[in-house]
C-alpha cells in the first residue's frame, strides 16, 4: 500500500463506532510478548468475523479513536539481540501470514 491508500484506511479503521475482535487500537504498548498475543487474537478474531485482515494500530486513543501519535516504534524494537518484527516472526508464520507498516500522519 502506498501513503494516501494508508491514510484513507486508517481513517476508515478510526471511523469504527468501536473496536471489534479483528480491530485494536493502542498508543505505546511495547510489552513484546503482549504484542504478539494481541497479533494471534486479532488473527483469529479476523477469521471468526469473516474479515480478510485484522487491525493493531498504535498511535489511536482507545475511546475517542483520535490519532495521537506514539512512541513506540516497531522496526526498532528488539526482543534480545533480534528484531522484535523477526522474533515474532518466528513464533507466528507457520500460523497466519502478517505484515508491519509504518505511516506519518498529519
Amino acid at each position: 500500500m502506498i501513503q494516501p491508500e494508508l491514510s484513507n484506511l486508517l481513517y476508515e479503521l478510526c471511523a469504527q463506532p468501536q473496536e471489534e475482535p479483528w480491530l485494536e487500537f493502542k498508543l505505546n504498548i511495547a510489552e513484546h510478548d503482549v504484542i504478539g498475543q494481541y497479533i494471534s487474537a486479532i488473527s483469529n478474531g479476523a477469521t471468526i468475523s469473516n474479515k480478510a485482515f485484522g487491525y493493531l494500530v498504535w498511535g489511536i486513543e482507545n475511546e475517542t479513536h483520535a490519532i495521537k501519535g506514539t512512541q513506540f516504534s516497531f522496526r526498532n524494537a528488539k526482543e534480545g539481540h533480534q528484531d522484535l518484527e523477526l522474533w515474532l516472526r518466528h513464533l507466528t508464520t507457520n500460523y497466519f501470514p502478517w505484515k508491519s507498516t509504518n505511516m506519518n500522519c498529519e
